[in-house]
């Protein structure tokens, strides 16, 4: 006698809604999770990222500056210079900000500090964790493929988690598993958690410089690589975060600098620490496209890095930039820092002591490094002489540590033969990490060993390899395709390797690896043939 003949119909209905129930379940739990692959091993499900977005965003909201939105129509910045003149300028104040304006943003400010401390023990994170992080639409997902495919072209092992800046359809769920997954990457969807609706459902959308905070904040990971989707790490950063390598392991937070003369206006550190701004000398402005940050022992930078781009589009933006046309939140996280250390030295900032075990005892060193190495700039130009791409080079920072290192070997050897300064006590690292003798330096001359650039951040066209059309590629004078970066041999003093044809290879087989790209596939291959197979270029 068959299995069917036997069971009652109800007991067939209640069968098959029980498998029903299992299979839904299955499904939903492997969500984020490719089945057919083991990701790297600090990868986290979905289900355990930071959690309390009420707590986060009602401490951010009761500090609401008590003014009135800043001017938004004060012009750019332009007597600034488009590179750092290196003197002791005093910052033009373009914002003029009244007396009663900048008493609310400083007594908002105060408040918010006072509750910093706990709100810092409270951040979620994996302890000993560390990867990507990366936000985006969900639409633009392609750039995070181009991304993805030169870090792990790179060498690199780090997982990496895609923080969507909007709620993902079906299709992109399924992109991000199918697509992404094998790459070592997660989706993750603020949107998704508890918590996140209600506390934001009255609030406008976040801008893109916002949600760089935020994806920081959502990560599981303790040690963060934040990489815009145009920031291609072209060296394997990986080594960024071995044990005791620095100068990560002395203190916990790299920032970069581009080319640009700072711009912020000196209200905003009076209003913040009622102090005096950097001079001009100690550097240029931070760069937009590359962070890395451990979220244990800086929870309170980023977390006041996150209330300045919370308040940024009516307050802190015009403060940090004063309407600069660069991205407005990129000097949010420095500026923090300084606020932070500024605060403390005056007595009313006490740091939070890790006693609940959440963040790192005050004993862990705890500091920033300055990346010295300024970028290095290339433009390619098109037919005719039209600019066209741009790419910036960002220094490895073990490269740019040791550089450090030898510059202040002869800033010691030099003050002491002529005798203009004592000579200073102490090894080299612990020099090297001493904030105030950095500064005394000013901008000394650091000399990297050549190909060890890290990071290229592309100005221009969209990397999104599945939207690239024949029109958009770069053609020379005989209507021949062009490299994307030009002439090979600037990249490969940069890089030591020619990442631009390994790029185009790697995409062209992952496009040409996915359904529904039959036509891209082939525009690909015809660029790749045309270009890259040949080793040709054109100038």
């Amino acid at each position: 006698m068959e299995f069917s003949s036997w069971l009652p119909k109800a007991a067939k209905r209640l069968f098959f809604l029980l498998t029903l129930f299992l299979l839904l379940s299955c499904l939903l739990t492997t969500r984020y999770r490719d089945p057919g692959r083991k990701l790297p091993r600090s990868v986290v499900p979905e289900e355990k990222v930071n959690a309390s977005w009420e707590e986060y965003f009602e401490t951010l909201e009761a500090a609401r500056p008590w003014a009135d939105p800043l001017p938004s129509d004060q012009g750019t910045p332009s007597t600034f210079g488009t590179r750092p003149p290196y003197t002791n300028l005093n910052r033009p104040d373009l914002l003029r900000l009244p007396r009663q304006t900048k008493d609310g943003l400083r007594r908002a400010h105060s408040k918010f500090i006072s509750r910093l401390a706990t709100l810092s023990t409270h951040l979620s994170f994996q302890p000993g964790t560390t990867g990507i992080v990366t936000s985006i639409r969900p639409d633009d997902l392609g750039q995070v493929v181009t991304m993805l495919l030169m870090l792990r072209q790179s060498g690199s092992t780090l997982p990496a988690q895609v923080i969507l800046e909007e709620e993902p359809s079906p299709s992109i769920d399924q992109f991000c598993s199918t697509a992404l997954g094998p790459l070592g990457a997660t989706c993750i969807s603020p949107q998704e958690q508890d918590g996140w609706l209600e506390a934001t459902h009255h609030l406008p959308p976040f801008q893109p410089s916002q949600w760089k905070s935020l994806a920081i904040i959502t990560s599981t990971f303790q040690n963060v690589l934040f990489l815009d989707p145009d920031t291609l790490p072209v060296r394997n950063p990986d080594p960024i975060f071995a044990t005791n390598v620095q100068p990560f392991h002395s203190t916990g937070f790299i920032v970069w600098a581009d080319i640009w003369t700072p711009t912020g206006s000196p209200d905003f550190f009076a209003v913040t620490a009622d102090t005096e701004p950097p001079v001009f000398t100690t550097r240029a402005s931070s760069e937009s496209g590359v962070l890395v940050i451990d979220k244990a022992r800086h929870a309170d930078t980023l977390l006041l890095a996150a209330y300045y781009n919370h308040y940024g589009p009516e307050y802190y933006y015009p403060l940090l930039t004063q309407h600069d046309l660069e991205d407005p939140g990129r000097e949010s996280y420095l500026a923090a820092a300084l606020v932070l250390d500024a605060l403390a030295h005056n007595g009313t900032y006490t740091a939070p002591d890790g006693s609940n075990g959440t963040t790192t005892p005050v004993k862990v060193k705890k500091g920033r490094w300055n990346i010295k190495t300024p970028p290095r700039i290339y433009q390619r130009a098109d037919r005719g002489g039209v600019p066209g791409v741009v790419v910036m080079a960002q220094m490895d920072p073990l490269e740019d540590y040791h550089a450090v290192l030898v510059a202040i070997e002869e800033y010691e050897w030099l003050q002491d033969h002529l005798q203009e300064l004592t000579p200073r006590s102490g090894a080299l690292h612990d020099l090297a990490n001493d904030l105030k003798f950095l500064d005394s330096l000013g901008n000394p001359t650091v000399s990297p060993r050549k190909g060890k650039y890290m990071f290229f951040h592309h100005y221009g066209e969209r990397l999104d390899f599945s939207r690239i059309t024949d029109d958009m590629l770069p053609t020379d004078a005989n209507d021949l395709y062009m490299r994307m970066w030009g002439e090979p041999n600037w990249v490969e003093a940069s890089v030591g390797r020619d990442v631009e044809k390994m790029l185009w290879r790697d995409a062209t087989g992952f496009w040409c690896g996915l359904e529904g790209y039959a036509k891209q596939c082939r525009l690909l291959k015809k660029v790749y043939q045309s270009v890259y197979v040949p080793n040709r270029y054109h100038r």
